[in-house]
């Protein structure tokens, strides 16, 4: 998982921290977990590749930290497998 900050002035670089994944099959949640770091697991990619068309994934709570050591958290981000 990866933050990129897009049209500022310079370039910032920001580290993802932590993060939850969560799979869904309508509304019944298939999988669930939270990481630290921005490394996908193996037992992650084993699951986005299990997952069927019409499922959604969320990647949820999501952390990083700025060049000055700040934390802060991302807005969610979403996909449905069409």
């Amino acid at each position: 998982v990866q933050a990129d900050l897009k049209n500022f002035d310079f370039d910032v670089r920001v580290k993802v921290t932590s993060f939850k994944a969560v799979i869904l099959k309508g509304e019944e949640i298939v999988f669930q977990k939270s990481y630290l770091g921005s490394s996908i697991s193996a037992e992650l990619k084993e699951q986005l590749r299990n997952a069927r068309v019409g499922y959604t994934v969320r990647f949820e709570e999501i952390k990083a930290v700025d060049p000055a050591g700040t934390e802060f958290k991302l807005i969610p981000i979403s996909f449905k497998i069409i």
